[in-house]
């Protein structure tokens, strides 16, 4: 808006300001106004006060004179202006125009640098925003905290600071490229190539002459310029053109904003925004705050500036200083330990990077600070010191740190692109650059963090992996341990690990790790080998991890079935492994069973089921047939797996130990043994399951029972009885070595003989065991003792073996494998030792190399040349016993076949020979004059091992004046080749080398990298001697001895070997007799370990024993053994000594001995049934056949009472046959013991009868078979003569006894044998007649009323029949009587009913079969088969009776009957019909004798 307004001159003598001498000056506030028509002719007031428009605004009547023209209101960021007007007084058009200004502000981002102010330049450009100030109504910009404030929310402009220099400066930029163009072209080109962007061109403006010209480009950047070009007169007075280029020209509203060429950032038209006193005061300001958005890099930032704008047309420029920021980086490596003094790390790759605007860390170009490597500044220098140029803190020869200069205020990320060797990259550090931020930063490193990493595979499928599998990582150099175990993928990782330590230099020392298995998955073997582990750097990880792959073997166990007796493999035993339980104290079954095999006659070996440390239960569910079932076993597998280091049987344990947990090799061998402390005896009745004392039955002295005290105590003959020996042990067990079953039978004097031992002592034996050889070689042999009370151990030691014998050299020159000079003397020493069990003779042998020579003057004498060995013979040289032989060798020249020295080496061979032969060595190298010997000798029993593992040795030289000696020296030997001091070459244990070229008086130095352990895992035990010296004529040797013995390699228990531990008890009976009460069998694998065990099956083992009364074996028995389905097992004929089946019978099965042939004069022995032990006892049968016993008996049929006189003779089977015994029968028994023979049948004849008797019949019997007394009883019926006294009747039949006559019998000599008087009833006169012999019969007194008989002359009958003599008497003559008096009558019936009751007969022999009864040798009909209640009728022949009720019915055989019956008897008879009654009255005796004697007994 423009107002004119009048205006007044006022005179001034500034003519520099004021040119015309005046200037104008205002009338007044108000703007003119005059008065003018309008179209209408109209008069009308015209104030000069107007908006511009698009158009200039006329005026027409205006009053001439001064005025001004004034802007009252302007648009933003322009200027208000006014202007002196002289408006003439002339009727022509005069234009005024006032020429627009704005707002110009200028800003300049610089630092000062020796004292001037120089641009920043792009490479650290900054960013900055100019926002609306915060002021109070004075104008004041407010503050907080000393920083003006602002208000984020009214952003006026942003921009980023640019140098030009780009577009400006060289002859490819655009301005350059732009006035080339416009020179030779003008405006007529729209493309401008520079610096590898195209500009093309947007708008363009010109004046209509051309004089000016204004174009706009756009750069192909992203930015443009506005270019301006203005024609000129140049000094040469030709046309130019000037060029004015505005850099990254941009319009943002109202405002427009550039860059110039010298790098100020112009902001046109820049609004002002006055306070209200400003307006008050007609003041205009702009009130802004330049803040620095985005500091330089390297620049402290910039703290915001408050920016006053005034009102006025001149270029304002605020200046925006950044002051550059030093700071320090010191690079420092540390090994983790926190304590521990950071040590200067040279080589680390470093660089700074200035943190994003969200203060994140971006590892682009654009945030880049510098990069650079630690070390790369070299060392402060003395010079530096002493101008103090070193900052503090540092000190000469102390590494520089880096400094980085200028560097803003800000965040920073200090980040490590690449660490030293060993080091992990430094985690990026955020450090913050500020005024009172320090300025070193300590970039520290730390070693990095190691870790090994295993895989477990199974060594014969790899690929499968193997979980559970424990290891243990050592740290060498610290002893530190840590544990790691194999997942289900078979990877186990360590915890991070360090990796070393840091030395004076910063740099990595590698630390040894040893990686080794502590725990082998489930049912895999523990490795035996420690692996070497050196963690290398590998720049891309931050955890170096050492990868491991690690094989394993299944566990193998060894289960061998033997035979306790032979040792032999027993096929057929079903066995079986469970993991072991522990219930109530007892081990048991802990779960289903891991393996079930059959042994099939070989070592069984499981496989891969089960685990390292765990323990188990081996038991037998079936034994062979013949064996008994073994009690179960007990083994622990050793926690290598490769072994058991514990096993026991219930009796005995094994416990092994070893020298560590990596190797089973058995350093000693603990036995849990016990002692045996009593033997007990148990006598059992096995018919009535009785247990008797034995010392009750029995006097202590004596080693039989005694009838009368065992019938005292109840024991019953004929019963079977076990006689069991039962040893109490130490540990409460008890264990039955002994068992006799036999049946109680008395001798003749009451006794039965027994065997009975006692307890000496036990003893155990420890022996190597073949299975052909029970007696193997014995180990060791010891008496339980409970040593200290901690029970009865014995501990076998097992000591490395080291070979007594071998070669050494003694002598200062060549000692111990020394090199040697040629013509030097060799003294060695042969040590021999005779290591068999018994007296040798020995020999040695000595092989000298070619040129050499045996100086036999200093040697042993004795000795035998051929070729070029010695040979010297020992003799009787004593088991264990041994010497020393003692040599000297001269050393000859040796010169190869290109007449060079030959430093090969020489080799002395000693052969020992005893019961085998073993050779030995001593190598010596050749040395020549001032050369060096690199020597190995190798020594032990794992030589062969040692030569196997290679050995590093680093040489090094140095001259008299201790500087490195340069050039190659030359090496031969076991190899060949050329080094340099500080070089290695690599041998073998063993080989050695000469190196020759060195000057006398070189010092040396030799070190030696040997490794810990032999690739099969044993350490290594290694000196060295002359490792340092200086070379000399003589030569030097710098010597290492490296030994090992194999530690499976043993002096008492030998791998490879079986061995046995045997259990004695040692037991006198009669004799002194050791008996293996346990045993255990095991075996010792490859490593000497045990790694299999036997279980041993006892063989039912029964001894059977025939024997008579008294104990002694019978000869000529025949004897079988029956099983309960009574098929026979064996058979065999008794000998003079017992009979043993072994392994036959089944352990817990019953079985029979039965006797089926005794031997003559014996009788069979009842069978004895048995049972097999389960246990392994070794079982006694005892079997005792009594002599056949016949007592032959002469009685009476009517009494017991024995007949003498009587001529007997018996007969085998019959009459006329064999006569076997003949005798006059006396007062008692006739005995015939152990001359008959059971089951035969004999024939008693009695050839003469005695006085009154009968001859009575034959009597067969058989020998009874068990043994028993036979009772032959050969009854002789008295002769009988029946004398009737009868009344004479005509008539037939029997007529009336008579009474009262006095009869008398006489011989023939008239002797008178018998006078009587006769009753109503026949006389009867038994045992008084003899057979055959004749008698008269008188009758001395007839009854009264009768006639005197005649004499009677009779003979007894010779058959046994009854004599039967009649005598009548006639009636005197008397007067007729009644009728029939006197006649006689006929006998009644002699048939008559028995009453239901006993019958008894007497036969010869007993009755059996089926029914037949014989009586007198002959045989009546069967007995009819009856029910209760029915009746038969049987007919006895040739009955008849008995006198005596006194006589004994045990001694004849009885056959008693129990029925409801009938018998019809026929009575046959010689003379009269013998009287029913007293038949019956005698019957009834017996009867009564048999129920008294015999009660009970029924047939």
């Amino acid at each position: 808006m423009l107002a004119l307004y009048p205006a007044k001159r006022i005179a001034s003598d500034d003519l520099e300001a004021h040119p015309s001498g005046y200037y104008l000056e205002k009338k007044g506030e108000l703007p003119a106004n005059w008065t003018v028509l309008d179209e209408r002719n109209q008069k009308k007031t015209v104030t000069a006060k107007w908006t511009v428009g698009k158009t200039p605004m006329a005026w027409e009547g205006i009053p001439a004179g001064d005025y001004i023209l004034g802007e009252i209101e302007t648009p933003p960021g322009y200027l208000t202006n006014q202007m002196e007007v002289e408006i003439r007084e002339t009727s022509k058009l005069q234009l005024i125009t006032m020429q627009e200004d704005h707002i110009k502000t200028a800003f300049f981002k610089y630092e000062e640098k020796d004292g001037k102010k120089e641009c920043l330049p792009n490479a650290y450009a900054a960013e900055l925003t100019l926002y609306e100030a915060v002021t109070d109504e004075n104008g004041i910009v407010m503050e907080a905290d000393g920083t003006p404030r602002y208000d984020r929310e009214k952003r006026v402009t942003s921009w980023k600071t640019e140098d030009a220099k780009a577009y400006s400066q060289g002859s490819d930029s655009f301005a350059a490229r732009y006035q080339k163009l416009y020179a030779e072209y003008h405006t007529r080109f729209n493309t401008v190539t520079w610096c590898g962007y195209t500009a093309e061109k947007q708008e363009e403006t010109a004046t209509e002459q051309g004089e000016s010209v204004r174009q706009l480009w756009n750069l192909g950047n992203g930015s443009q310029v506005l270019v301006q070009v203005t024609k000129n007169l140049q000094l040469d007075g030709k046309v130019g053109y000037s060029y004015d280029f505005r850099w990254n020209y941009q319009a943002e509203g109202t405002l427009v904003s550039y860059d110039t060429s010298d790098g100020i950032h112009r902001i046109d038209y820049l609004p002002l925004n006055p306070t209200k006193n400003d307006l008050a005061s007609n003041r205009k300001k702009g009130y802004y705050v330049l803040v620095e958005t985005k500091t330089p890099s390297g620049y402290q930032k910039a703290a915001p500036k408050p920016v006053i704008v005034e009102e006025t047309a001149e270029i304002q420029l605020y200046g925006l200083e950044n002051r550059a920021k030093s700071v320090y980086i010191s690079k420092l490596g540390r090994s983790g330990e926190i304590s521990e003094e950071a040590i200067y790390l040279a080589g680390a790759e470093l660089a700074v990077f200035r943190a994003a605007q969200d203060g994140s860390l971006v590892q682009e170009k654009e945030y880049l600070v510098e990069r650079w490597i630690s070390g790369s500044d070299g060392k402060f220098t003395e010079e530096e010191a002493e101008k103090q140029e070193i900052p503090a803190g540092w000190k000469a020869g102390d590494w520089k740190p880096h400094r980085i200069s200028p560097i803003a205020y800000g965040a920073y990320y200090l980040v490590e692109f690449s660490a030293p060797a060993g080091y992990r990259p430094m985690e990026p550090r955020k450090f913050i650059v500020a005024a009172a931020s320090e300025e070193t930063i300590e970039a520290v490193n730390t070693l990095k963090q190691g870790r090994v990493r295993v895989e477990k595979v199974d060594e014969r499928k790899p690929e499968e992996k193997l979980a559970g599998a424990v290891f243990e990582v050592k740290n060498r150099e610290t002893g530190e341990r840590v544990q790691m175990e194999t997942d289900e993928s078979g990877q186990a990782e360590s915890p991070f690990l360090p990796i070393g330590t840091i030395g004076e230099n910063g740099g990595w020392i590698p630390y040894h790790y040893e990686v080794r298995e502590t725990m082998p998955p489930d049912g895999y073997q523990l490795i035996p080998r420690v692996y070497e582990v050196l963690i290398e750097d590998q720049k891309e990880c931050e955890v170096l991890t050492y990868d491991l792959t690690v094989p394993n073997e299944t566990t193998k166990i060894k289960i061998s079935k033997l035979d306790f007796d032979t040792g032999l493999f027993v096929s057929g035993a079903k066995l079986a492994v469970y993991e072991a339980g522990f219930l109530d104290g007892v081990y048991t079954e802990a779960g289903e069973a891991l393996e079930t095999w059959i042994c099939d006659g070989k070592t069984h070996v499981i496989e891969g089921k089960l685990i390292a440390g765990h323990t188990y239960l081996l038991k037998e569910l079936e034994a062979p047939d013949g064996y008994t079932v073994q009690k179960p076993m007990i083994f622990t597998v050793s926690d290598t797996g490769r072994g058991i280091n514990a096993a026991r049987d219930g009796a005995n344990a094994l416990e092994t130990e070893t020298a560590d947990g990596l190797f089973d090799s058995i350093t000693s061998l603990r036995v849990q043994g016990r002692k045996a402390l009593r033997l007990v005896r148990t006598l059992w009745d096995l018919d009535s399951g009785e247990e008797f004392v034995l010392s009750s039955l029995m006097e202590a002295s004596v080693p039989y029972l005694e009838r009368e005290k065992c019938e005292k105590e109840g024991v019953a003959e004929g019963h079977r009885f076990e006689l069991r020996e039962i040893i109490e042990f130490s540990d409460g067990s008890r264990r039955t070595i002994g068992k006799n079953t036999f049946r109680l039978n008395w001798d003749e004097n009451g006794h039965y003989p027994l065997t009975l031992r006692t307890l000496k002592g036990t003893r155990y034996r420890l022996e190597e065991y073949h299975q052909k050889e029970t007696d193997g070689r014995e180990v060791e042999s010891w008496i339980p003792e409970n040593r200290d009370g901690l029970g009865y151990i014995h501990e076998i030691r097992n000591p490395e073996y080291s070979d007594p014998c071998g070669i050494r050299a003694v002598s200062p020159i060549g000692k111990d494998g020394a090199a040697v000079l040629p013509g030097s003397v060799i003294v060695y020493e042969i040590t021999y030792r005779n290591q068999s069990d018994k007296k040798e003779n020995m020999k040695i042998g000595l092989e000298i190399p070619a040129g050499c020579e045996l100086m036999t003057a200093a040697s042993m004498g004795g000795a035998e040349q051929i070729g070029e060995s010695w040979y010297w013979n020992i003799e009787n040289v004593a088991a264990g016993s041994g010497g020393i032989l003692r040599v000297a060798v001269l050393v000859g020249e040796h010169i190869n076949e290109n007449g060079q020295e030959n430093h090969s080496g020489m080799t002395v061979t000693a052969t020992i020979w005893g019961k085998t032969g073993k050779s030995y060595e001593s190598f010596h190298p050749i040395l020549s004059p001032g050369a060096i010997a690199i020597a190995g000798r190798v020594t032990g029993t794992a030589a062969a091992l040692l030569r196997q593992v290679d050995i590093t040795y680093t040489l090094y030289l140095k001259n008299a004046e201790g500087k490195e000696l340069p050039g190659l020296i030359s090496y031969t030997g076991s190899k060949s080749g050329t080094l340099r001091s500080g070089g290695s070459l690599t041998l073998s244990c063993g080989e050695s080398v000469v190196l020759t070229g060195m000057p006398w008086g070189t010092n040396y130095e030799v070190r030696a990298q040997v490794p810990a352990q032999t690739p099969d895992g044993l350490p290594i035990e290694w000196k060295s001697t002359g490792s340092t010296g200086r070379t000399s004529r003589q030569g030097n040797t710098v010597l290492w001895e490296f030994h090992q013995n194999d530690r499976s390699v043993r002096e008492v228990l030998k791998r490879g070997n079986r061995y046995r531990l045997v259990e004695l008890l040692e037991l006198d009976g009669g004799k002194t007799e050791e008996v293996e009460s346990n045993q255990m069998i095991f075996s010792l694998g490859n490593d000497a370990q045990i790694d299999g065990i036997g279980m041993i099956d006892s063989p039912t083992k029964l001894v059977f024993s025939k024997t008579d009364l008294g104990g002694t074996e019978l000869p000529g028995a025949q004897i079988e053994i029956l099983d309960q389905s009574g098929n026979v097992i064996e058979s065999w004929i008794s000998a003079d000594h017992p009979h043993e089946i072994i392994g036959t019978l089944t352990p817990g099965k019953s079985y029979i001995m039965r006797e089926t042939g005794a031997p003559d004069g014996f009788a069979y022995a009842e069978e004895i049934p048995f049972t097999v032990s389960e246990d392994g006892t070794v079982e006694r049968i005892s079997m005792q056949d009594k002599p056949t016993h016949v007592e032959i008996t002469k009685y009476s049929v009517t009494g017991e009472k024995e007949l003498p006189g009587a001529r007997m003779e018996l007969w085998e089977e019959k009459e006329g046959g064999t006569l076997v015994d003949s005798w006059v029968s006396d007062r008692g028994a006739h005995v015939i013991k152990g001359k008959l023979n059971a089951g035969k049948n004999y024939v008693l004849v009695e050839k003469i009868a005695p006085d009154g008797y009968w001859k009575a019949e034959k009597v067969t019997f058989t020998v009874s078979l068990d043994g028993r007394v036979d009772q032959v009883k050969m009854y002789d019926r008295p002769t009988e003569v029946q004398v009737e006294k009868r009344k004479w009747r005509e008539q037939k039949g029997d007529s009336e006894f008579i009474k009262g006559a006095l009869l008398r019998i006489s011989d023939e000599t008239g002797k008178v044998i018998l006078e009587w008087i006769s009753e109503e009833k026949e006389k009867c006169i038994q045992g008084i007649l003899k057979e055959g012999c004749r008698y008269i019969l008188e009758e001395l007194e007839a009854p009264e009323g009768y006639e005197k008989a005649e004499p009677v002359s009779f003979t007894v009958s010779e058959d046994g029949t009854v004599t039967v003599v009649r005598m009548y008497d006639r009636l005197k003559p008397e007067k007729p009587g009644r009728p029939g008096h006197g006649q006689p009558e006929y006998p009644k019936k002699v048939i008559e009913e028995l009453k239901e009751g006993y019958l008894t007969v007497h036969v010869p022999e007993s009755i059996c079969g089926e029914g037949k009864i014989v009586l007198d040798s002959r045989q009546m009909k069967p007995l009819p088969r009856m029910g209760y209640g029915e009746s038969a009728t049987w007919g006895v022949e040739g009955a008849y009776q008995i006198e005596d009720e006194k006589e004994r019915l045990n001694e004849v055989i009885s056959l008693i009957w129990k029925w409801k019956l009938v018998i019809g008897l026929i009575c046959m008879s010689v003379g009269t019909g013998l009287a029913l009654a007293e038949r019956r009255r005698k019957e009834e005796n017996i009867k009564k004798n048999m129920e008294r004697n015999d009660k009970g007994k029924e047939e």
